[in-house]
């Protein structure tokens, strides 16, 4: 995936690794948190649009998984 140079939305973040950081809208190109993959935190609206894939954008065949955990307070 190529992000270098293009500016992402704010509250976007690239996902290395298959990790979602936590209170995060993972999406991944592919099925089972495979290929390009980005971390929308709670709160932004985004349009999918916006964010860039091999060839165009995440418009199109995007899988999500939320990540619910937002930490434990001991």
């Amino acid at each position: 995936m190529t992000t270098q140079g293009t500016r992402l939305p704010a509250g976007v973040v690239v996902i290395e690794n298959s990790e979602c950081p936590p209170a995060t809208l993972g999406l991944w190109k592919h099925y089972g948190r495979k290929g390009p993959a980005y971390g929308i935190g709670a709160g932004y609206a985004v349009s999918l649009g916006e964010l860039p894939a091999d060839g165009g954008s995440m418009t199109k065949n995007v899988s999500s998984w939320v990540n619910t955990d937002f930490g434990s307070s001991g």
